[in-house]
């Protein structure tokens, strides 16, 4: 039963963390639009989504399994205080977003916490 809902956790956070990071690294066009609108750089944008990417992809290796929970933790947590922090009064569903960015954060960060040897 722990195996299975381990899974349950890292599955969808793995696939959020691999799309939203490469969603910047493609420089998808809301992706530009709200870095840029809120002062970033394109650079800062490609930084933060190869964390993304590199996190997820480190979570298929047992040995770094829980430094890639971290990596994708500190992904999703800079993107969801960056939707809140930006000036302008973003609309519900980008609220929505942002509390779902906070919220992948803590389950990826519990993943750190989980055994895994089992």
């Amino acid at each position: 039963m722990k195996f299975f809902l381990k899974r349950l956790i890292l599955l969808p956070m793995v696939l959020m963390s691999l799309s939203t990071g490469l969603a910047k690294i493609r420089l998808q066009e809301q992706e530009l639009q709200f870095f840029e609108g809120i002062g970033l750089s394109v650079a800062v944008l490609i930084l933060l989504g190869a964390l993304q990417v590199i996190g997820a992809g480190m979570t298929f290796v047992m040995k770094t399994r829980k430094y890639g929970a971290i990596l994708m933790a500190i992904g999703f947590a800079i993107s969801g205080i960056l939707i809140f922090a930006s000036d302008s009064d973003p609309e519900l569903y980008i609220q929505i977003l942002g509390y779902i960015s906070l919220i992948s954060a803590a389950l990826s960060a519990s993943l750190y916490f989980m055994r895994w040897d089992d």
